[in-house]
């Protein structure tokens, strides 16, 4: 079975390579016109920014149940 420290580590790399994904494209010089009108480019933006803000919220459950805190009522709450 995985240790809590290899969990987290594996979320942190998915998150890291969401970011790096969101970096090559910003280095694309995409305008905010570009991102309006092209369906694919949001596309690919909203879900490694999905992939992004679920490793967080599973970092911070992982913590929150390893610490024995109160189970938050919302994700909103994770933080």
């Amino acid at each position: 079975m995985a240790s809590l420290a290899d969990a987290i580590s594996k979320r942190f790399e998915i998150l890291n390579t969401a970011i790096e994904h969101l970096e090559e494209l910003r280095a694309e010089n995409f305008t905010r016109d570009d991102l309006s009108n092209d369906w694919r480019l949001q596309s690919i933006v909203a879900k490694q920014l999905q992939v992004a803000i679920q490793a967080i919220i599973d970092i911070g459950n992982m913590i929150i149940a390893e610490m024995g805190f109160e189970v938050p009522k919302s994700n909103a709450n994770i933080s």
